[in-house]
């Protein structure tokens, strides 16, 4: 599976950004390639882009925060190599951002570009992938980067021996959900 940089071009840089952007010949079910480690989303009806990694992000604050952004935003776009076969409103290079509302806000605005997303527009769905001053690799397949998630197993249910049968409490108990990293959830049953 290619992996990907872990270093995203800042804003005042000036290397170039390459990217891609891949047709998919078959149905895609965005929800059903959420990665664990989602960088940003943007679905609705089907539709929308799931992202990771980050190949390039600004970080904006104050009242001027929408302009700075884009203003660092078309700086970037001016300088980018795009090879987009789909050209739809959501492929190429796209970026996706987090703003505070209150322009006195301590939470910095974030935009940012996506290493990967994966995409589904009007049913036609796609693939970009960004590279910092290099040609971006594209994986053998689109699963690679976005595979289908595994479903934990149903794991174990303890009872909770604190809750006796005849109790009006709820039934309260652990479940082992076993994943990437082994947790436990509590649950209670309805009263």
């Amino acid at each position: 599976m290619p992996s990907l940089p872990t270093s995203p071009a800042l804003a005042d840089d000036t290397s170039e950004l390459v990217v891609r952007t891949l047709r998919i010949d078959e149905p895609v079910d965005l929800l059903g390639h959420v990665p664990e480690h989602l960088s940003a989303a943007w679905l609705r009806h089907g539709q929308g882009l799931v992202a990771v990694g980050t190949a390039w992000s600004v970080q904006t604050a104050g009242p001027h925060r929408f302009a700075a952004a884009s203003a660092a935003f078309q700086h970037l776009a001016q300088r980018c190599r795009i090879d987009d076969e789909v050209r739809t409103r959501a492929s190429g290079l796209i970026a996706l951002g987090s703003f505070s509302y209150a322009d006195g806000s301590a939470r910095p605005s974030t935009l940012m570009v996506p290493q990967a997303a994966l995409g589904v527009e009007e049913g036609e769905a796609f693939l970009t992938v960004v590279g910092t001053g290099v040609e971006p690799e594209v994986p053998a397949s689109w699963r690679d980067l976005f595979p289908h998630p595994r479903t934990p197993d149903p794991g174990e249910l303890d009872i909770d021996p604190r809750t006796p049968q005849s109790s009006t409490r709820p039934w309260c108990g652990t479940r082992s959900v076993r994943s990437r990293t082994a947790r436990r959830r509590r649950w209670c049953s309805p009263s």
